[in-house]
């Protein structure tokens, strides 16, 4: 039986702002909350100019600066844990391109 499940763009908004939150507060307090925290405070790091959109919550270019973080950590993580072993796959293909960097 497959069942529908709407999700509202707020609720997601809500449910990443919350994330956020966690990750600066994780990152005060000297408390690791997972190994995506990690690779989120280092895509920051290559990420300069979305801090504050992160920080904030507010959009850059029309763009979610915290949606694009996580959805770059959350691959980060399936790369580096093979899970699923696609993703790995498709990124190491990629990588194998002549004029590709890994981001």
């Amino acid at each position: 039986m497959s069942m529908k499940v709407r999700i509202e763009k707020s609720e997601i908004r809500q449910v990443v702002d919350r994330y956020a939150k966690l990750v600066v507060a994780s990152e005060l307090s000297g408390i690791d909350l997972s190994e995506e925290s990690e690779y989120v405070k280092d895509i920051l790091e290559e990420h300069p100019e979305y801090v504050e959109g992160f920080l904030s919550g507010k959009e850059r270019d029309c763009m979610n600066p915290r949606v694009h973080i996580f959805v770059e950590s959350v691959i980060q993580t399936q790369i580096e844990s093979n899970d699923p072993t696609e993703v790995r796959e498709a990124h190491l293909a990629l990588m194998a391109g002549p004029s590709l960097d890994a981001h």
